[in-house]
């Protein structure tokens, strides 16, 4: 980065497109996050500060998330920039997921929202959308996101998210034959882009989801293969983006569906504890 400070940190944060162990990742950012404040950059510093907090819910680490947010909405909160506030609403809200207070999680996102359109911001307000779909699934209310979450699928139909969204949604709501066409399709185009989408677990969960409910064995075998090739992305449910029990219940669903059905038992029971 030529000794540039500004640009060590933005070089950094790019570096961690792909997969690292948690360790190399956590390395990687508190680099950034050195050099960024070194720079003085107060928008580079909160990128990191983000970076932080996400890693943190793929490693498993709730102090970690949960220190990375405390300084993240410190900032935010002093500097009053609106995007910042709306992270700031984002990590509260996850926060209150993960505990299970799903009244104060919906309250929050939905606050966020309300700022991210004043803003103009779209991809926070999508943000807080993916947010809102973890406390619907919880409740039984996919539904009510079926109509925004096809929008985002006409807006963005290279966005394997939205469409394994969709797909879940369809499936919760009785419409399974779409569900499966969704899913055959995303199949079809292979899983090279999984490695670089944050909501990779979840992305894979969706589509079981729905593979399941179409009874479709052949589909449920092609994600399972992934997932045994991709032993580290599949250790744990990631504390910001699944619901409670969702990496056990979908490795349940296709557990039934492959036959194994002593193994789904043992996996739905773990959900339950979940």
């Amino acid at each position: 980065a030529g000794g540039d400070p500004a640009a060590l940190a933005s070089a950094l944060t790019v570096s961690l497109i792909g997969e690292q162990a948690y360790d190399e990742r956590v390395d990687l950012i508190d680099r950034a996050l050195e050099a960024a404040a070194q720079a003085g950059s107060h928008q580079l510093v909160q990128n990191a500060r983000a970076s932080r907090a996400m890693t943190a819910t793929y490693g498993q680490r709730r102090n970690d998330f949960d220190d990375a947010g405390a300084a993240y909405t410190a900032a935010a909160e002093h500097s009053r920039v609106s995007t910042e506030l709306v992270g700031s609403l984002h990590f509260r809200a996850g926060q209150a997921a993960i505990d299970g207070d799903y009244e104060r999680a919906e309250r929050l996102f939905l606050e966020s929202m309300d700022l991210a359109r004043t803003s103009g911001d779209g991809s926070q307000l999508a943000n807080a959308g993916v947010g809102l779909a973890v406390v619907y699934r919880e409740w039984g209310r996919l539904g009510v996101l079926e109509r925004p979450t096809r929008r985002y699928v006409e807006q963005a139909p290279a966005a394997a998210a939205w469409q394994a969204g969709l797909a879940q949604i369809l499936a919760e709501t009785g419409q399974v034959d779409e569900a499966v066409t969704i899913v055959e399709r995303l199949i079809d185009r292979g899983f090279d882009h999984l490695g670089d989408d944050v909501l990779q677990r979840y992305t894979v969960a969706m589509r079981c989801e729905a593979a399941a409910a179409g009874k479709r064995s052949d589909l449920l075998a092609q994600l399972e293969q992934w997932q045994r090739a991709h032993p580290d992305q599949f250790g744990g449910v990631n504390l910001g983006h699944n619901y409670h029990g969702s990496l056990a219940s979908f490795r349940g669903l296709e557990a039934v569906g492959l036959g194994r059905h002593g193994e789904a038992v043992a996996l739905h029971a773990q959900a339950l504890a979940e």
